[in-house]
């Protein structure tokens, strides 16, 4: 009777260990770029950690290093177009700040779409790997898609704007159209971030154009300002200087267009401290169609100063006053102009 051989086990236990070399193979990412990651469609970090959590926080902070560079670069690059073709001079601080606000600002909701795809430990380090990665096409699309949205609210609001002959309705339509324009050019910031070369030119044209048609319009719209105040008040004065910065023409006597009415009263105040003399300050804004007599909107702020002196209480009370009603009549403008 023939033997019968024993079936030989060392295939199965070497295709074993192969795998499991296989799964535990250094990832090409770790040491360089790794051809599953093209930089083509993909920003990536790599982290480094004693723990998991640790590379993890790492690989988003690379990432958020790269995008900040980035970011940086194509606000500076946007403002040096913005400033030659508008051919303004920019101011350097403010321009500064702003540009800081906006590189956070749009650095954070890139990173919205940063996720961590794949982990490595190093058992001779000791060491934990992380690769964090931002699928770019993604990020194009989406972005792409919320910047037609928002060009679609600018061109219907700016064809609303052209097709009126009154300046207010042109007004609020120029600015729902700027409103939308800016949101947009945000969004624009992003997409160069992720594809420098950008969208094709879009057909209504740039904010600084529309907001250069929000000025003529808002001029074209007359306001007379009246104000009731006590001696040593700059009241019309003040009030005037702070609408005239909206952009609205000044013109008092007239029969349409819009009114600012303000008033302020003084009066001494008790708070019981004998060495100081206080007064209360009372104020009234109402803005009317000169056209239909019909307020249209009003507001009664008040306030209170003090001082050793009652004069220079007095003088301190008024000049809050004037201040307070002149923003206040700024803000109600504003609000009726732009739709706000």
């Amino acid at each position: 009777m023939p033997i019968k051989k024993s079936v030989p086990v060392i295939l199965p236990f070497l295709a074993f260990a192969l795998a499991l070399s296989a799964a535990t193979k250094k990832p090409a990412w770790v040491t360089g770029p790794d051809p599953k990651y093209p930089e083509t469609k993909y920003v990536t970090g790599v982290g480094i950690g004693s723990d998991l959590d640790g590379a993890r926080s790492n690989a988003r902070a690379e990432i958020a290093r790269t995008f900040q560079a980035r970011v940086q670069q194509t606000l500076t690059d946007q403002q040096t177009e913005s400033s030659t073709s508008s051919g303004k001079k920019r101011s350097a601080a403010q321009g500064t700040q702003k540009s800081q606000v906006e590189t956070t600002l749009t650095t954070d909701t890139l990173l919205e779409g940063v996720v961590v795809n794949e982990t490595y430990f190093d058992k001779k380090s000791k060491k934990n790997y992380a690769l964090a990665v931002l699928d770019k096409v993604a990020v194009r699309r989406s972005l792409s898609t919320q910047i037609i949205e928002k060009e679609q609210t600018v061109s219907a609001s700016k064809t609303r704007a052209e097709g009126t002959t009154n300046p207010l309705e042109r007004a609020r339509a120029l600015s729902t159209a700027i409103e939308a324009a800016r949101e947009r050019d945000v969004l624009s910031t992003r997409r160069r971030v992720v594809d420098p070369s950008g969208m094709a030119e879009l057909p209504t044209g740039s904010t600084t154009d529309l907001e250069i048609a929000l000025e003529k319009a808002v001029a074209q719209i007359p306001v007379s300002v009246t104000a009731a105040a006590p001696e040593g008040s700059k009241l019309k004065d003040v009030v005037t200087a702070k609408i005239t910065d909206i952009g609205v023409s000044i013109s008092d006597g007239n029969k349409t267009g819009l009114a600012i009415k303000v008033k302020l009263e003084v009066t001494p105040f008790e708070r019981g401290v004998p060495e100081w003399t206080f007064f209360q300050w009372t104020g009234t804004v109402e803005l009317t169609d000169l056209t239909t007599g019909k307020v249209l909107a009003s507001a009664t702020p008040d306030g209170m100063e003090g001082h050793l002196t009652t004069n220079t209480a007095r003088s301190k009370t008024i000049a809050a006053g004037d201040a307070a009603l002149g923003q206040e009549a700024a803000k109600l403008l504003s609000a009726h102009l732009f739709n706000q």
